[in-house]
């Protein structure tokens, strides 16, 4: 039995001309495992306490103000702010969390749309600020930074990296049930509950059907943004 961790097959098919495979014909969907807002980060630098003060600031200083990535998905909510906004940042791309993360506190870029688990030390020791999280919900994680639905911007309510399990398109539909039924049995234990939600993560088990309409959607959506942003992979 092979198993799948899928986590890019809404946005990379859509940044690579070849990613090599097809996220809609190669998988069955099992189960959304978590997901994982992002949230708007900015160096205590930065003059912004809320997301529209962003805006006014970026919209003041066109093509000034930089927004660090730490991968596609991370780009692609930058871009998304950018077209929701109409404002002009400059994307300067890093290999990663912990750089990324680094470089911002260093002040080398003034802005990130990252997850909680890459930055929470460096907001609880206030050498990042968090600003927005980018969900129609709080996350524990950050309990006092208001949602992007808060803040006004409803467009960038539902902003996430998820993560789940799919198995080969061919995989009979009785094995797809069972594994249903044990990913969400462990994800509801109060455990598991309390250390995923102890790093900013939040559980979302789902039915097959309900991840399969999950992925589509996601898949549509993030190609409309991809190819009104014009962005292309770093």
């Amino acid at each position: 039995m092979t198993l799948g961790f899928a986590g890019s097959l809404a946005i990379n098919p859509h940044l690579y001309s070849n990613p090599g495979f097809d996220t809609l014909k190669n998988f069955a969907a099992v189960s959304r495992t978590v997901e994982i807002p992002y949230i708007l980060i900015v160096n205590p630098a930065v003059p912004v306490k809320t997301m529209k003060d962003l805006e006014l600031l970026a919209k003041r200083n066109p093509g000034k103000l930089t927004f660090a990535s730490s991968s596609s998905a991370s780009q692609l909510a930058g871009e998304l702010f950018k077209l929701t906004t109409g404002t002009n940042m400059v994307h300067v791309p890093y290999g990663g969390g912990a750089p990324a993360s680094i470089a911002l506190v260093a002040g080398e870029v003034n802005t990130i749309f990252t997850l909680a688990p890459a930055v929470l030390p460096f907001i609880q020791t206030g050498k990042l600020r968090a600003v927005t999280v980018l969900s129609n919900k709080r996350n524990e994680a950050v309990p006092d930074v208001p949602t992007a639905v808060e803040a006004g911007y409803p467009e960038l309510s539902n902003v996430f990296e998820w993560h789940g399990i799919v198995v080969p398109a061919a995989t009979p539909r009785a094995t797809i049930v069972k594994l249903n039924a044990a990913i969400v049995q462990a994800l509801n234990s109060p455990d598991v509950l309390k250390r995923i939600h102890s790093v900013g993560l939040t559980a979302a088990p789902s039915t097959p059907a309900e991840f399969a309409a999950y992925i589509r959607a996601d898949f549509e959506r993030w190609g409309r943004i991809v190819k009104m942003s014009g962005a292309k992979p770093n």
